[in-house]
Formats: C-alpha cells, structure tokens, sequence
C-alpha cells in the first residue's frame, strides 16, 4: 500500500503512540507527564530500525546512509507529528484538566530537586512562580516542543539507525 517504509512505520508508530499514551491515560492522567511516558521510545527505536531495514530489503540487501536517515528521519517525523495532534487535542479539548495535573507534576518535581539541593527554604519561592505560569498546552508551545524534538532526539537517533543499517557495495 506505502511505497515508502519510512510513510507506513511512521504512521504506525503515530498510532501506537496514541495508543500507548491513551492507555497511559486511562490508567493514571499524570502518567501522560510523567517518565514511564519515556517508555514510548521503545516503539520510536524499533519503528525507525523497521523502516531502514524495510528499506534495505527493498533494495536488495543494500542501503546507503543518506537513504537510512531519509526513511528512519521520516518515521520519527510522521509518528511525532501524530503523537503532538493527540497531546494538543488532549490537553486543549477532550480533557482540560490535564493542564493542572501538569502544574502539579511540575511542582512535584521541582520540589523534589529543590529538596535533593538542599534549597528546601525556596520552595514557597518555587510554589508563588509555579502558580503564576501560565501551563496550558498551546499550539505555540506544542510546535515549538514538536520542532525541537526533531533534532533531538529524533534526529540523532536517525544517525545513529542510519549507521548501523546502512550497506553499500563493497
């Protein structure tokens, strides 16, 4: 159906993304802002490995470099753009709240680095500056995180797939 591996990985990858996070979700909202949803480069690895390997096979066993960043580059591109669209809509539409669960993981954070410092005498310093932010999820805010995401760690991890998948003729 997709001619090109790195279009069909990264809309599956944009799916499972969803999924996952979706499931994150349900089970406890904070685990949408929180590290397990870390977890999910787990699918961003194997899905950016797929399609270079994908790729590869096509091409009868040989792939070059720029071909291998191209498709995995391409993988992380669509399936986080997916994953930004469901956070936005998350965050803006279907469940507003979200943005106070997230001051609060945010302040729980901080407070627990204020404590690990050793700076527990600024933590109502910390509480008056989270209280005025302003936590709501913005398209702005998305994009920028989106863009961003693209180099790092998108990118760099299309190098690094790009390097161990690559096969030119010797």
């Amino acid at each position: 159906m997709f001619a090109n591996s790195g279009v069909k990985n990264g809309i599956i990858l944009g799916i499972i993304f969803i999924l996952f996070s979706h499931i994150c979700y349900m089970v406890d909202p904070k685990m949408l802002v929180n590290p397990v949803a870390y977890l999910s480069y787990i699918f961003i690895l194997y899905f950016m490995y797929r399609s270079a390997v994908d790729e590869r096979r096509k091409n009868e066993g040989l792939l070059s470099f720029s071909e291998a960043l191209k498709v995995s580059f391409l993988t992380f591109v669509i399936g986080k753009l997916f994953y930004s669209i469901y956070i936005y809509l998350m965050f803006n539409y279907f469940d507003p709240s979200l943005n106070e669960v997230l001051r609060e993981v945010t302040a729980d954070t901080l407070e627990y680095f204020a404590k690990l410092a050793g700076a527990e005498d600024s933590l109502d310093q910390v509480h008056d500056q989270m209280e005025s932010q302003n936590m709501q999820m913005s398209f702005s805010i998305l994009f920028l995180d989106y863009l961003v995401e693209l180099i790092f760690p998108g990118f760099i991890i299309a190098l690094v797939i790009s390097a161990i998948t690559k096969k030119e003729n010797p």
